[in-house]
Formats: structure tokens, C-alpha cells, sequence
């Protein structure tokens, strides 16, 4: 399983020393400065209006997605470069049914916008949805994977989104992967996850951090 941290990471070394085990950004705001075979991706950023905002489903993503969809052409000429992401996370709302609607809308436009690029594109499942919905939207015919979303609460549905991508032979991606549920990911096969939470360790806390990720990588 590949993890990622937050694009506000603690310093570029800490990066340099990790990205060779498996450990990459998942960026957001940041400008777009992969090291050579680093695994990354670029999400959309609406997750942090979403939280900010309280975590209300009504939340306006206008600016986020504006800011996100400029930033392809970045993510395209990283892909022309050879340093291409693993994926870019489709628009989406956060902990909001609705949220099905809004990718199937923007999966029609995104290829201008990376200019051509093949790049892996994943729709983040919410609130709400379930497999069922999901299989019968045809979305899976129009993404390379999954990127598990929503509450805390939503996510414990997380076997049932792996059953449905392994169905359909996609990747599976899970958000907010913190260090106390890695070896849960790992052990249901998740491809990537990640989570900012690490970002902010230093120290010892940080070598512990490893340890678990090192440990679960090799069971």
C-alpha cells in the first residue's frame, strides 16, 4: 500500500528519507514538486472548506474547485515530464449524498482540462452512497478507482466499497488514513491511503510513526 502525507509537510528531508519505502503527498494547495519516483496525487480540496465549514453538506465548493481545476495544467505538465500523479481525485461534496451527481457532471469536462493527459482519475464515495447506487450510476466505467470519503462513521463501510472495486477491477484509496487504522487498510487490500496527521509528528513520534508504517507494509 502506498501512503500519503499532506502537502504542508514538515520539511523536505523528512520527505527525501521516506518517499523510497512507499510514502509520497497527497498535494492540495501546494505547487506541485515531486521528487523523482515519488508517489503522489492531486485532490480536489474540498475536503478542507468542508471541515472548516463545519462539515455542512450545504457547503459552496465554487472557489476550491476553480483553484483545483487551474492546477491541472500543472498536473499535466508533470505527466508530460514523466512524473505523472497515481491519480486526481474528481470533483465531488463531502458527506453528501448529492456528491454522485456532482462527479458524474464533472467526468464530462475533465479531460480538457488536463490537456489530453492520460491520467487515472478516482471519484471519492460519500455519505449516502452505497455500491448498489454507485453500480447502477455507471460511474465505475468512467474511473480508474475509488477514494473512500465521508464521516468516520462512513467509513466503517469501507469492505463493502473493496468488494465492489475488486468486482470491477479498480483501485481502492483510503481518505483520512490515520496511523491508528493503517493496518486496517493494509489488511483489506486498500492500494493507497492518507492523511495529513503524520506531517505534524516530529521526533520520536515520528520514528514511531514509520515503525508502524514499515511493520504493516511488511506483513
Amino acid at each position: 500500500m502506498i501512503y500519503l502525507l499532506g502537502d504542508m509537510t514538515n520539511g523536505t528531508k523528512k520527505l527525501a528519507d521516506t518517499y523510497p519505502r512507499g510514502i509520497g503527498r497527497c498535494y492540495v494547495d501546494s505547487r506541485l514538486d515531486p521528487f523523482e519516483g515519488e508517489p503522489w496525487i492531486l485532490d480536489n480540496g474540498v475536503f478542507r472548506a468542508w471541515n472548516r465549514n463545519g462539515r455542512d453538506p450545504a457547503t459552496d465548493y465554487t472557489k476550491e474547485i476553480a483553484f483545483f481545476e487551474a492546477k491541472l495544467a500543472e498536473v499535466a505538465d508533470r505527466a508530460d515530464e514523466g512524473r505523472g500523479p497515481l491519480f486526481v481525485v474528481a470533483s465531488d461534496r463531502p458527506g453528501d449524498p448529492a456528491s454522485l451527481g456532482t462527479t458524474m457532471a464533472w467526468l464530462d469536462d475533465w479531460q480538457e482540462l488536463l490537456d489530453g493527459q492520460d491520467i487515472p482519475i478516482y471519484a471519492a464515495v460519500q455519505d449516502g452512497m452505497t455500491p448498489a447506487s454507485v453500480e447502477a450510476s455507471g460511474l465505475l466505467d468512467r474511473v480508474a478507482g475509488l477514494f473512500l470519503g465521508g464521516s468516520d462513521e462512513f467509513k466503517l463501510t469501507a469492505p463493502a466499497w473493496r468488494k465492489l472495486t475488486w468486482a470491477y477491477d479498480k483501485k481502492f484509496h483510503w481518505g483520512r488514513c490515520t496511523q491508528s487504522v493503517i493496518a486496517h487498510a493494509v489488511a483489506l487490500g486498500c492500494d493507497s491511503a492518507d492523511s495529513s496527521h503524520p506531517c505534524r509528528l516530529a521526533g520520536r513520534r515520528w520514528e514511531r510513526f514509520l515503525e508502524v508504517f514499515d511493520t504493516e507494509m511488511a506483513a
